[in-house]
């Protein structure tokens, strides 16, 4: 069943992509069920999950409509609506990024603290820095790191105790254990190699 306004047609409650484990999505219906007893609710599935997911629905008694993005005339729609969701995760994949590049110096600086900012739980923004960026965060966050203590260390005196603070690593051992991990040497040698 979908709502009418002013002669549209639409859901009021899209779920798209669906992985999780049937009984969250029952638990997701019956909370939404609870707080909007005429809530009406399109399903968006992958063809593999979709009778289960059905069945899952059917034990909350509601009315429902599972869509997969392989049925006829719906599946332009649809995938456009997927195309558009995936941008959108995109572009906030870009933000935390971003976000990151400008306060990799904070050693605070940590999953928490960006769920905290932007209001995104930490597995979700571990799932967009993977999918979106190509790496996890922890990994995006020392390659900033690294890539700032190598300029460092190619163009001031400063001792690498004091670099490895200024970049947002505790001490010049998690500097050093990072440096040897994307450039398989320490950083003193780095610096007396002169490398560029």
């Amino acid at each position: 069943m979908r709502k009418n306004d002013a002669d549209e047609e639409y859901f009021a409650l899209v779920m798209l992509d669906v992985r999780t484990a049937f009984f969250d999505i029952q638990r997701v219906l019956e909370v939404a069920k609870a707080n909007h007893s005429d809530l009406d609710v399109m399903i968006v599935s992958g063809h593999k999950v979709r009778e289960r997911v059905a069945d899952a629905i059917r034990q909350v008694e509601t009315d429902f409509e599972v869509l997969s993005v392989e049925d006829g005339p719906a599946s332009f729609a649809l995938s456009k609506v997927v195309e558009e969701r995936q941008w959108h995760l995109h572009v906030l994949a870009e933000r935390l990024d971003r976000y990151l590049e400008n306060h990799f110096q904070q050693d605070t600086l940590s999953l928490g603290h960006l769920s905290e900012n932007f209001h995104i739980s930490t597995s979700y923004i571990t799932r967009l820095f993977r999918e979106h960026v190509g790496m996890s965060f922890r990994r995006r966050l020392n390659t900033y790191r690294v890539e700032k203590a190598k300029y460092l260390l190619r163009n001031t005196n400063q001792t690498v105790d004091c670099i490895a603070r200024e970049v947002g690593f505790k001490n010049h051992a998690r500097l050093t254990e990072a440096f040897y991990r994307f450039e398989g040497m320490p950083p003193g040698r780095y610096r007396r190699n002169g490398i560029t």
